[in-house]
C-alpha cells in the first residue's frame, strides 16, 4: 500500500495528518462517502481535520491489537485472556483465528483493501442528514431524489410499510420515516433526532451504523460534538507511563468512537448486537469462557467469550491496551490497568500447556494476583484519605479552640445532640491548641525565618508533570508540597502558605475548580486558521504567530535566518537540532495564536519533545539545540510543567557554557551577525534561567559578572546587522526589538545576588534587605528615558509597550520579594495583643516599600489591560505579578486595619478583583486567584470584633459531609497545606 500505512511513529504521523490537505488511497476518503458541507447537514466539511487525525488512530489501534493477537510469547495471551478469557496457544485456536480474521478484515477496509457488499459506505457528522417525516406527509421517489407530484402523488405511507409493533411492546416509543437525499432511501427510528437524544438529561449517543435491508446501503454517523463527553482527548495521548495503577480508561480517546464503529460497518449490525453494558469495562474485563447470556437478557453481568467475540466496544478497548502495552515497554496492561512487568524465571517456562503448571493455569494465577493487588491499592488508598482526615480533623479542632478558646468543643456538640465517642476527652487533650497558635492574633513565630513547608513523605518532593494533573507554571497556588517539588521562599506559593497559615483558613472553600481540557477542534475550525490548508500554509501561519507575538518579547532567534533555512534558502543545521527548534516555534506560535486550542500547541510539543531523545540531549551541542531547549523549557513552564521546563533550562545552561556562549572570544574570526546570534541566545538563557529560578525559590547557577565577559546584546535594528555586515553597527537611543532584553538581563546581572540571599535558611536582616532595595533603585536611574513609563514613545511598536512594562513589573515584583516575609513577620508580631512589639523604623520602611511596589504594578498592570492589546502572553505575565501584588495588599488591610491608607488599599484589592474577573474573565488562572483571594480577605471585610460572634456550623466537624481526594475543592484549587509542617 501506500506510505501512510507503514507503522511509522505516532506523533510524526498525525503532524502529517494534520498538515497535509490530500487523497490518499487508504486515507477515510477513499473508503467513506464523506458528507460535505455543514454540521446543519451531517456534513463533515469543519471536522476534515479531526476525521483524518481519527483514521490515524484507527490504523494505530487495529495494529498493536493485531501484533499482540498474533504473538504467542507471555504479553499476547495475557491480553486476549483478559478480554475474550482464551488460553495461550494451542488452546481456543479457533477462537483466536476469530479474532485475528476481525481485526484483519477491518486493517484491510482501513487501508481499503476490503470492499463491502453494499458498496462504499456513507460517514456523517450529525444525525441531520436524515429528514423526519408523517406518515401522511408527500414521499420521495427513490429512483429520482424528488418529492412525488400531482394530486394523487404517493404518501410515505405508500412507499414504506408502516411498521407494527409487537403487543407486548405496544408501549415502546412511536417510530417514524426518516428520508436520506444522500442515500435516497427511508429508515425507522423514533421521533427524537439521534445525536440531540438525551437520557435523564445526559447525552447518551455518539454513534451509530446503519444499513438498509439485505445492505443495500451502509452509513455511519458520528456524533461528533457529543463526543467531549464520553472522552476528555480527541485523539490517543500515548506520553510516557511512569507508574502502575493507570487504568487504560484515563487514555480513552474521542477517536476510538469511530474505530468502535468500523467494527459495526465490517461484520454487520446483525453480528454486533448490543446492550447497556456492552460499553462497561468492568463487563467487557471479565468474560467467561462457557457461562454467559444472551445480548438480550436483562441486568446482565457476565459476558461470554462468544459473545466477546463480535462486541465491538471489547475489541476497541483490548486495542488500546495493546497500544498502551506496545509504547510503554517497561508495563503491561493486560489487567487494564499499569503493572511494572515481571521477569520471569527461565525454570518456569513451559511449553505452553494450558493445564495445571501450564501456561493457561499461569495465567489464572495472574489474575488472582492482580485482583488481590488491586484490593491491595484500594487499602492503602484508603488508610491515606483515613490518615488526612485525621490531619484535617486536628487542624480544625486548632482553629476552634483559637477562635473560641472558653468553649469546650465536647460540651458544644453534646448541647447540639451530637454523640460525642467515648474518648473524645483524650483526643481533645491530644489535640489541644499548640502554645504559638497560628491565627491573625497569635504569632506563628515572631523571630527568625519562616520555615518551609514539607512534605510528610520522603519522597514528597518527587513530581512527575502528567497532562491530567493540576498545576501553575507561575509556582504561585501549589500550596500542597507533595508532588510540585521544592519550591523555595521566593516562590509566590511560599508567601501564600505563610499567609493562609497566618489568617487559619484550613478548611475548604467552594471555589471555581479546575475545568478539563477544552478538546482542540483541529486546524479547520480554529479561528485564527484557514479552513482549508495545504501544509505550507499551516507551518508560515504558526511561525508567523510565533514571530509576531513570542519573538517580539524573547528575540534570541533571528527571524531572517530562520524564514531562510524554513524556506531552505540557505543550509539547515543539523537535522534534530533543526526539527526540534522548528516544531518548539510551531508548538508556541499555537500556544500564542489562541487562548482555548490546546490540542495543536500539546501535539506540536510532543513532536518536538520527540526530537529530544536521550542521545541528541547528552551526546552532542550545538547553538541551535540550545535555542531549541531554551524555548522548549518556557514553553514547558506556560503549559503549566514548570519543573520539566526547569530540567531542560539547566540542560541548555550546561550545553551553552560547553559552547562557550558567556565567553566574547575576541579572536575567534566568525562573522558580526554570527557573534550576535551567541549573545542573543546567551542572554535569552540569562533572562529565562534567572527568572524561572526566583519564580520557583530555586538557587540559581548561572556565572556572576566575574566568571564571564560575554557584552550586551546591541540595541540595534535587525536591517543594520545581516551576514555581509563587515563594520560593527552603532546602537541607537530609542526603542529596538532588543531594548527589552538588553535591560532585563542587565537588571539579573545585578540582582541575582538578591534571589539566592533570599533564599538562606536564615532571615533577611531589615538593614540588609533595605541596602538591597538601593541596589534596586540605582539600576533603575541607568534607564534610558524611553524605557520610563512616564515617556511617552509614540513611534514605538506595540509589543514595546509591553516589554517595558514587563520591565517594571518586574522590578517591582523583586521589592515585593524582597520585603514581604519581612513584612509578614512584623504582622505576626504586631497581631499579639499580648507581646508588645517596639516601634521600628526599618520594619516600617520595608513594610511601605513591598506595598508602595505591589500598588504601583496593580495600577500599572490595570492601565495597560485597559490600553493595550492583550495577547496570551501579556495575560500570563499580568495574572503572575498581580497575584502576587494583590497578597501584598491583602497582607496590609489584614494587619493594619486601622491605617488611614486602608480606602486606597482596598482600592487596590478591587481593582485586582475586577483584573481577574472582568479583564480575563475566562481564563481559568485567574478565577483561581480571585477565589484566594475572596478566601483570605471576604468582602466586605469582617473587623476583628466580628470573629467573636462567629457560630460555627458542627456539620463542619462531619468530615463525610466534606469533599475529598480529587474532589476537594480546596485541593483542587490550592492544593492541601500540611499545617503540621508549619512552625507553631
Amino acid at each position: 500500500m501506500t506510505w501512510l500505512q507503514r507503522p511509522i511513529p505516532f506523533t510524526y504521523r498525525a503532524l502529517l495528518l494534520i498538515l497535509l490537505a490530500q487523497y490518499a488511497l487508504g486515507s477515510i476518503d477513499s473508503v467513506f462517502n464523506v458528507k460535505q458541507g455543514s454540521v446543519g447537514v451531517g456534513g463533515c466539511t469543519s471536522y476534515k481535520s479531526k476525521l483524518n487525525r481519527w483514521w490515524t488512530d484507527a490504523t494505530k489501534l487495529v495494529d498493536a491489537a493485531l501484533s499482540y493477537a498474533q504473538d504467542d510469547s507471555v504479553d499476547g495471551p495475557e491480553y486476549i485472556y483478559t478480554f475474550f478469557a482464551l488460553d495461550p496457544p494451542p488452546a481456543d485456536a479457533k477462537h483466536r483465528e476469530v479474532i485475528i480474521a476481525t481485526l484483519q478484515s477491518v486493517k484491510n477496509f482501513i487501508d481499503g483493501d476490503l470492499q463491502l457488499p453494499t458498496g462504499k459506505p456513507w460517514l456523517f457528522c450529525s444525525s441531520k442528514w436524515l429528514d423526519r417525516m408523517d406518515w401522511d406527509d408527500v414521499a420521495y421517489d427513490k429512483e429520482t431524489g424528488n418529492k412525488f407530484t400531482g394530486d394523487d402523488a404517493k404518501k410515505v405511507r405508500d412507499v414504506v410499510d408502516e411498521p407494527t409493533p409487537p403487543p407486548d411492546e405496544a408501549n415502546q416509543p412511536e417510530v417514524f420515516p426518516f428520508w436520506s437525499s444522500d442515500i435516497r432511501e427511508y429508515m425507522m427510528d423514533e421521533a427524537d433526532d439521534y445525536c440531540s437524544k438525551k437520557v435523564d438529561g445526559a447525552i447518551q449517543n455518539f454513534g451509530a451504523t446503519h444499513e438498509g435491508p439485505g445492505q443495500t446501503w451502509k452509513a455511519l454517523t458520528i456524533c461528533v460534538s457529543n463526543l467531549a463527553w464520553n472522552a476528555k482527548n480527541e485523539y490517543l495521548r500515548l506520553g510516557a507511563i511512569q507508574k502502575e495503577g493507570k487504568s487504560i480508561v484515563e487514555y480513552r480517546a474521542q477517536s476510538m468512537t469511530l474505530f468502535h464503529e468500523l467494527f459495526h460497518v465490517v461484520l454487520g449490525v446483525a453480528k454486533t448486537e448490543e446492550h447497556e453494558m456492552s460499553y462497561e469495562l468492568k463487563y467487557i474485563a471479565n468474560p467467561r469462557k462457557k457461562e454467559g447470556e444472551d445480548p438480550g437478557d436483562e441486568n446482565q453481568d457476565i459476558i461470554s467469550t462468544q459473545e466477546a467475540l463480535y462486541n465491538p466496544e471489547s475489541y476497541t478497548l483490548y486495542a488500546l491496551a495493546c497500544v498502551l502495552g506496545q509504547r510503554n515497554e517497561r508495563f503491561t496492561f493486560a489487567s487494564t490497568r499499569s503493572e511494572l512487568k515481571k521477569k520471569e524465571d527461565p525454570k518456569d517456562k513451559d511449553e505452553g500447556k494450558g493445564g495445571p503448571g501450564g501456561a493457561g493455569h499461569r495465567k489464572r494465577l495472574l489474575r488472582n494476583k492482580t485482583a488481590w493487588q488491586m484490593i491491595s491499592r484500594t487499602l492503602e488508598k484508603s488508610l491515606r484519605y483515613l490518615t488526612r482526615v485525621e490531619r484535617r480533623l486536628a487542624n480544625v479542632e486548632r482553629l476552634f479552640h483559637q477562635l473560641l478558646p472558653d468553649v469546650d468543643i465536647n460540651e458544644a456538640l453534646a448541647s447540639r445532640g451530637i454523640e460525642v465517642p467515648a474518648d473524645a476527652s483524650q483526643l481533645n487533650t491530644s489535640l489541644s491548641p499548640p502554645s504559638n497558635p497560628t491565627s491573625p492574633d497569635t504569632p506563628v513565630q515572631a523571630s527568625g525565618a519562616i520555615s518551609d513547608a514539607v512534605p510528610a513523605e520522603s519522597d514528597g518532593f518527587d513530581w512527575q508533570e502528567d497532562v491530567d494533573e493540576l498545576a501553575d507554571g507561575m509556582a504561585s497556588l501549589s500550596v500542597e508540597p507533595r508532588g510540585a517539588g521544592y519550591l523555595g521562599p521566593t516562590a509566590g506559593v511560599f508567601f501564600l502558605r505563610s499567609l493562609l497559615l497566618w489568617t487559619g483558613h484550613s478548611r475548604p472553600f467552594v471555589g471555581s475548580s479546575p475545568e478539563a481540557l477544552r478538546p482542540y477542534a483541529g486546524v479547520e475550525s480554529s479561528p485564527h486558521l484557514s479552513n482549508s490548508v495545504t501544509s505550507r500554509q499551516v507551518i508560515e501561519k504558526l511561525v508567523n504567530g510565533y514571530f509576531e507575538v513570542y519573538h517580539r518579547s524573547y528575540p534570541f532567534v533571528h527571524e531572517p535566518t530562520f524564514r531562510a533555512q524554513l524556506h531552505e534558502v540557505i543550509q539547515r543545521p543539523k537535522p534534530r537540532s533543526w526539527q526540534m527548534l522548528l516544531y518548539t516555534i510551531m508548538a508556541l506560535g499555537a500556544w500564542c495564536l489562541d487562548n482555548n486550542n490546546n490540542e495543536l500547541d500539546d501535539e506540536l510539543y510532543h513532536l518536538a519533545l520527540s526530537f529530544g531523545d536521550a542521545e541528541s540531549l547528552f551526546a552532542s551541542a550545538d547553538l541551535t539545540f540550545v535555542q531549541a531547549l531554551i524555548l522548549f523549557s518556557n514553553l514547558s513552564q506556560k503549559r503549566n510543567k514548570p519543573n520539566t521546563g526547569s530540567n531542560f533550562l539547566g540542560l541548555a545552561t550546561r550545553m551553552a557554557l560547553s559552547l562557550g556562549l558567556h565567553r566574547e572570544l575576541p579572536e575567534w574570526n566568525i562573522s558580526l551577525l554570527q557573534r550576535e546570534m551567541r549573545r542573543r541566545v546567551w542572554w535569552g538563557l540569562y533572562m529565562f534561567d534567572s527568572g524561572a529560578s526566583t519564580t520557583f525559590g530555586r538557587p540559581i547557577l548561572l556565572p556572576g559578572e566575574e566568571a564571564m565577559d560575554v557584552r550586551p546584546v546591541l540595541n540595534i535594528d535587525d536591517e543594520d546587522l545581516t551576514s555581509g555586515t563587515k563594520v560593527p553597527p552603532v546602537e541607537v537611543d530609542r526603542p529596538t526589538l532588543y531594548s527589552g532584553m538588553k535591560y532585563q538581563s542587565d537588571l539579573h546581572v545585578k540582582s541575582n545576588y538578591i534571589s539566592n540571599r533570599l533564599l538562606s535558611s536564615s532571615c533577611v536582616a531589615p538593614e540588609d534587605a533595605l541596602s538591597m532595595d538601593v541596589t534596586l533603585d540605582k539600576w533603575s536611574s541607568t534607564l534610558p528615558e524611553y524605557l520610563r513609563l512616564d515617556h511617552d514613545v509614540p513611534s514605538a511598536e506595540p509589543a514595546f509597550y509591553f516589554n517595558r512594562a514587563r520591565l517594571w513589573w518586574r522590578f517591582w515584583n523583586l521589592k515585593i520579594i524582597i520585603f514581604r516575609q519581612l513584612f509578614l513577620k512584623r504582622a505576626i508580631g504586631s497581631g499579639n495583643s499580648s507581646i508588645t512589639v517596639p516601634v521600628n523604623q526599618d520594619d516600617e520602611k520595608c513594610m511601605n516599600i513591598a506595598v508602595r511596589a505591589a500598588s504601583a504594578t496593580i495600577v500599572s498592570i490595570h492601565q495597560y489591560t485597559k490600553e493595550r492589546q492583550r495577547t496570551r502572553l501579556v495575560t500570563w505575565y499580568s495574572i503572575y505579578f498581580t497575584f502576587h501584588a494583590s497578597l501584598v495588599i491583602v497582607l496590609a488591610i489584614l494587619s493594619k486595619p486601622e491605617s488611614p491608607d486602608i480606602p486606597k488599599w482596598q482600592e487596590d484589592v478591587n481593582t485586582v478583583r475586577h483584573i481577574f474577573r472582568q479583564v480575563f474573565t475566562d481564563n481559568e488562572l485567574a478565577t483561581r486567584c480571585a477565589n484566594i483571594i475572596d478566601v483570605i480577605l471576604p468582602d466586605p471585610l469582617l473587623t476583628s470584633g466580628d470573629w467573636a460572634n462567629v457560630q460555627l456550623d458542627p456539620m463542619l466537624m462531619d468530615f463525610s459531609t466534606w469533599p475529598a481526594a480529587s474532589a476537594d475543592e480546596f485541593a483542587s484549587v490550592l492544593g492541601w497545606p500540611d499545617w503540621a509542617n508549619f512552625p507553631q
